[in-house]
């Protein structure tokens, strides 16, 4: 027999499952509340023990899709060697999971909007621009990139930069030359860093 403690975890997570379905169809202005519950077969007091309001439900939302992309970033590049190589291929990898359409209505288009830019780059920090971050400052350990470099800059212009082309890559009529395109801008941007 399940405890309390989780049934109140498999219901959060319910709820968090609906909820991502809602706002990656929806967006987060359109969502509602009660489809949210009706997908998760819980009820509006359930939501409303475990998120103050529809707000507080798509901020937990964004901060588990962000956690999810870099945790896709993390688990693709942990064992590379070559910290430079494996910063390159996170790129890639970075560019097809946000230019998935859920993710980037929930990351890219309503997470700043709805959040404030602020909120929004404080998640980004502990999860995205992390794994951007991290991957920059081996790559500079390893001497691969000039020791002067301002790594926390570096990593909040690249991370602009690479924002800019999901939106790119998913509204080209032409997807895979457009990702093709931004990840080579992408390598010859890290190509000048170089030490």
């Amino acid at each position: 027999m399940a405890t309390n403690e989780q049934r109140t975890a498999r219901t959060r997570a319910s709820l968090l499952k609906a909820a991502r379905a809602e706002f990656a169809a929806h967006g987060y202005a359109d969502a509602a509340t009660t489809a949210i519950v009706s997908r998760a077969g819980a009820t509006r007091g359930a939501l409303y023990h475990h998120f103050k309001d529809k707000l507080a439900l798509f901020d937990a939302v964004v901060e588990a899709e962000d956690a999810r992309l870099a945790q896709l970033i993390d688990d693709a590049t942990e064992d590379m060697p070559d910290a430079f190589k494996s910063l390159r291929h996170g790129i890639g990898i970075y560019l097809d999971a946000a230019t998935a359409p859920a993710t980037r209505r929930i990351l890219m288009l309503d997470g700043p909007s709805a959040l404030g830019w602020t909120r929004w780059r404080e998640i980004q920090a502990r999860h995205s621009l992390r794994t951007l971050r991290e991957g920059l400052e081996a790559a500079q350990a390893q001497g691969a990139l000039t020791p002067d470099l301002s790594v926390p800059v570096t990593a909040s212009l690249f991370a602009a930069a690479l924002d800019e082309a999901v939106h790119v890559i998913a509204e080209s009529r032409n997807r895979k030359q457009a990702r093709a395109q931004a990840v080579a801008a992408a390598e010859a941007m890290l190509d000048g860093l170089k030490a």
